[in-house]
């Protein structure tokens, strides 16, 4: 059993220290499986066995390990990138998660069987001694040549065997000073945008102090722009394990949340954050955010409102976001004026301009909303806003086109039907204008052309009659009475004002009123 053992620790050195032969990993993996198997085919006491299944699950997990770092250069071998990155991390931190299950298990295993003492010493019973205070050495060896990566493995070891050795205290100095050297180096790495870089600077320096708050967070930051949701949302757990009134952590857990789209956990995880500090401006509006996600406008209006009472940087953007809740809730005045603000101090935004056209349609003014894509088009012809607005105005020029075409055609069949007498058949075409195209400059030519149409058809209507009564007002004057005439002029001077029939009427009234003037005179 001993010497599986020792070739198993054999083989994690040479594990340390491969820079990714395909050949090689795939060689060890098959070794650490036979070792594995034959660990766990072995018969042990009753009092062993609980002792023998952790040694063993951590021999299993360990082949997990060499399996996925095998995926990686297998992807890499054929020139696939796809994935990798997301692999690299994964191992990464499967690595961590069960390096302390693996030592820890690996010293009870020694011990229960006899070899060590359990603190890292030679038992009494013999055999081949493994002695803490040769990782000790060895680990200080490696931090004089200046291999550190080796350095702190080592001296990790050593401490875990025998904290109390008279070389601990030194050893803790040089991980301190690592830590300290790694979390730097995470932290620049992250900011440059070098996630995979950072997260292993990062992993490295956890592995040297899991109890440090400021580590976890930074590792839920690069997971988190990485797009590993769910490690993040470990990391930043242990982050808060270890600080539990942490805003930072508390406000990143809630976007981690916000993106798997989980809005109820995302809420709870940013009120958690303005419990403990209420002027967390960009907490409020994540909270506007989703109430707006909801349909909660004026709530989300509400945040908004507080949020820039405490923010001084990014209120523009806010801003924005307010315009497009405002134009949700159709109140496209203070949307607009919202875009108006935001264009003096960032005239040239693009993302303005696009929710200026979209809320000049709303408004049924393209003309406006043609104006607003013209100047986006102005800052930059090649954005994907840009295409858009290029690809709007194609279409509303094509349907402006096509209005006039239609409206045209329209207005030219409706007059050629009056002129026929056809008015229903007129009115119909001229109310499908109006009816298309409201506010037009069409649509008010059609309005005017129909009064007209509807007057003459009144007109044609009445002028029976009209004509009748005129017969019968010319039949009284011949009868002498010439009073009764006056009255049938002046019904119809008084039904039909602004027409024909009333200027006809009030002429045969004229000359009425003249002959009995000059018969009562005779």
């Amino acid at each position: 059993m001993k010497p599986l053992i020792q070739k198993n620790e054999n083989i994690d050195q040479a594990l340390l220290g491969l820079e990714g032969v395909l050949a090689e990993l795939e060689d060890l993996y098959g070794q650490k499986r036979e070792i594995k198997d034959t660990v766990a085919s072995l018969p042990v006491p009753g009092s062993f066995g609980s002792t023998h299944r952790k040694f063993v699950e951590a021999l299993s997990k360990s082949l997990e390990h060499i399996h996925l770092l095998i995926e990686v250069k297998q992807r890499q071998s054929r020139g696939e990138d796809s994935g990798r990155d997301r692999v690299l991390m994964d191992l990464r931190r499967a690595a961590r998660e069960t390096e302390i299950l693996y030592q820890a298990s690996l010293v009870a295993f020694k011990t229960a069987a006899g070899w060590e003492d359990g603190n890292g010493r030679g038992a009494a019973s013999g055999g081949e001694a493994m002695d803490a205070s040769a990782y000790f050495t060895q680990g200080m060896a490696y931090h004089e040549s200046g291999n550190q990566r080796r350095a702190v493995e080592e001296l990790a070891k050593a401490l875990a065997l025998n904290p109390g050795h008279e070389m601990a205290d030194k050893a803790r100095d040089i991980l301190s000073l690592e830590f300290s050297l790694r979390l730097l180096r995470g932290e620049r790495l992250l900011a440059e945008g070098l996630l995979a870089d950072a997260i292993d600077e990062l992993d490295s320096a956890a592995r040297i102090d899991s109890s440090s708050s400021r580590v976890h967070l930074l590792l839920g930051q690069a997971f988190f722009e990485s797009g590993n949701m769910a490690s993040a949302i470990a990391e930043l757990n242990l982050s808060l394990k270890w600080e539990p009134e942490s805003t930072e952590s508390r406000f990143l857990l809630g976007l981690c949340h916000m993106r798997q789209g989980q809005a109820d956990k995302a809420a709870g995880s940013f009120r958690a954050v303005l419990e403990r500090q209420p002027n967390h401006g960009m907490a409020h509006v994540e909270i506007a955010r989703i109430w707006a996600g909801k349909g909660e406008q004026e709530r989300a209006i509400d945040a908004y409102e507080t949020a820039l009472k405490h923010l001084e940087a990014g209120q523009d953007e806010i801003r924005l976001e307010m315009a497009r809740v405002y134009r949700n809730l159709g109140r496209l005045q203070k949307a607009r004026e919202y875009c108006e603000q935001v264009l003096g101090e960032r005239p040239k935004d693009q993302e303005v301009y696009h929710l200026l056209a979209q809320i000049s349609l709303d408004e049924g003014d393209d003309e406006r909303a043609l104006e607003a894509w013209s100047r986006l088009l102005d800052i930059d012809p090649n954005t994907r806003l840009a295409v858009e607005a290029r690809g709007a105005i194609q279409d509303k020029m094509a349907r402006h086109e096509e209005r006039r075409i239609f409206m045209e055609e329209n207005l030219k069949s409706a007059t050629l039907l009056r002129s026929q007498g056809l008015w229903t058949e007129a009115r119909t075409r001229l109310a499908r204008v109006m009816a298309d195209y409201p506010g037009s400059e069409e649509a008010r030519e059609a309005e005017i052309l129909l009064q007209q149409i509807e007057k003459e058809q009144v007109i044609e209507e009445a002028r029976e009659g009209v004509r009748r009564s005129f017969q019968w007002a010319r039949n009284w004057i011949l009868n002498g009475n010439h009073e009764e005439a006056i009255r049938i002029y002046d019904e119809v001077m008084s039904e039909y004002p602004n027409t024909p029939f009333f200027e006809e009427a009030l002429r045969l009234k004229e000359d009425a009123l003249k002959s009995w003037k000059e018969k009562g005179t005779s």
